[in-house]
């Protein structure tokens, strides 16, 4: 990886489409409802399975090679431990705003059943 700034990155909001496109393919995410399978690849099966010139691909890798998100291993890449960070964030947000559900429909319950009158049997 050559170290290229940033006015060699496609400009506007195409550069970032790709990036992110790289890190999903690197993921292994193909679509909702598909299983993951992340692996390796190289930038040859990047370039090929996002149909982009092999320099716009080399240029964005690069990028996400410096900034961490991505790791070359040998002559391929693959998604860095910075994604499983962000991975765990969402996961501890995802988990407070489920106990926060819970404590919320435990005090609904307690209000529905002093509202309505027990049922008799």
């Amino acid at each position: 990886m050559s170290n290229d700034g940033p006015d060699s990155l496609p400009r506007g909001s195409r550069g970032v489409e790709i990036a992110l496109q790289i890190l999903d393919l690197l993921a292994g995410w193909t679509g909702p409802g598909a299983i993951p399978r992340p692996g390796p690849m190289s930038l040859h099966a990047i370039s090929s399975s996002l149909a982009i010139p092999e320099p716009t691909a080399f240029r964005i890798i690069g990028a996400l090679v410096r900034s961490g998100w991505i790791e070359k291993v040998g002559n391929e890449f693959r998604l860095s431990f910075r994604v499983a960070i962000i991975g765990a964030g969402l996961y501890e947000a995802l988990h407070r705003q489920a106990e926060s559900c819970t404590e919320m429909i435990a005090s609904l319950d307690q209000v529905r059943s002093a509202v309505s009158p027990a049922e008799e049997k």
